[in-house]
């Protein structure tokens, strides 16, 4: 038992280690345990590794920014004149409201 700034007590459970984070089945099942036993989870429940991670899906760099060079941080002149003239379009071309 966890006692909350709140004054209010929750209730945790480390999982075993005899849990398998890859079996999908198993770790829906000892979810669905702990919500009827009202017991929050630690640990790994699942994780499916043919999915990327999220620093792959969203493109990141494994370098951190402030070791990138100022050329890799800023976009080209034509770049940026691209991505303002598709802003200036949208707006152009968006029905006008009127109050």
């Amino acid at each position: 038992m966890c006692q909350l700034h709140s004054g209010s007590w929750i209730r945790l459970k480390k999982l075993d280690e005899t849990h398998d984070p890859t079996d999908r089945i198993s770790a829906l099942r000892i979810l669905e345990q702990a919500r009827q036993d009202q017991v929050i989870l630690t640990g790994l429940i699942y994780i499916d590794q043919d999915r990327p991670t999220a620093v792959e899906s969203a493109r990141m760099t494994q370098t951190p920014l402030t070791c990138l060079p100022e050329e890799a941080l800023r976009p080209s002149e034509a770049v940026l004149e691209q991505a303002v003239g598709v802003v200036v379009y949208r707006q152009l071309t968006r029905p006008k409201r009127f109050p």
